[in-house]
């Protein structure tokens, strides 16, 4: 998707660019470059949130099964080994 859209900016950008696209058209042109850039930046973000997600899950995963380790076995834990 991401990439399908930084496509459209390329082309975008290359329309208000052109010396055959008179100002109001070229105006027009930019407003959808800016549209397209902040729908390019909200795509990311929500990625990034989404993959952040899925990592604080398996450290909560991880921190479980060590509890549960601890509590089990409380020599093997690192704070009775110091």
């Amino acid at each position: 998707m991401a990439e399908k859209i930084e496509d459209a900016i390329k082309t975008t950008f290359a329309i208000a660019e052109s010396k055959n696209t008179d100002l109001k058209e070229r105006v027009r042109w930019y407003q959808v470059l800016g549209y397209l850039g902040q729908t390019l930046d909200s795509i990311l973000q929500n990625v990034d949130q989404s993959e952040a997600e899925k990592q604080l899950a398996e450290l909560k995963e991880i921190v479980v099964s060590l509890q549960t380790r601890t509590t089990r076995n409380p020599q093997a834990s690192p704070t009775a080994q110091s």
